[in-house]
This record gives structure tokens, sequence and C-alpha cells, in this order.
């Protein structure tokens, strides 16, 4: 998982059986194989910051945001979310 996929040609993992993979497609992977699990990282992750982002909420907006590079993971965790509480 990396952001940095160009330094990581197919000619170059190929060899190795290695399949790189952006780190917010990674994640939504996670999501979909274990949300509960997914969440619950996020909420542990949260707990143990001093200073923001103080919610899995606030978490998710950092993640969302470009520079971060997981805006389509962020968008998947609010969806599940969403789904969730409404059941």
């Amino acid at each position: 998982m990396t952001e940095n996929l160009r330094d990581f040609p197919e000619s170059a993992v190929a060899p190795y059986g290695i399949f790189v993979l952006h780190q917010d497609h990674f994640l939504q992977d996670q999501l979909d194989l274990a949300p509960e699990a997914v969440h619950s990282s996020l909420r542990r992750q949260v707990s143990r910051y001093k200073r923001a982002p103080r919610s899995v909420a606030d978490l998710l907006d950092l993640l969302g945001n470009e520079g971060h590079g997981c805006v389509n993971f962020a968008a998947a965790c609010r969806d599940h979310h969403d789904r969730e509480w409404r059941r």
C-alpha cells in the first residue's frame, strides 16, 4: 500500500508477485471485508490522540482531505456508518 505508485511500475514488481495498491483502495477493501474491525480501529486510533482529531468524524474529515489521499475511503466509511444507523 502506497501513495507513491509511480515508483512501483508493474515491470518492477511483477517478477516478485507483488501487487501495488493505493492506500485509498486498500482501506476500502478492508472496509468491505471487515467493516466492524475498521470502525473499531478508527475509534481506537482517535482515542489515543491528545489533540485533534477528537472523533471518528473528525478523523474521516482529515483522511477525506485531498492531501491525505483517502477521499473514497472516508466517504465509504461515512456511508457505511449512516447505513448502520438506519437499521
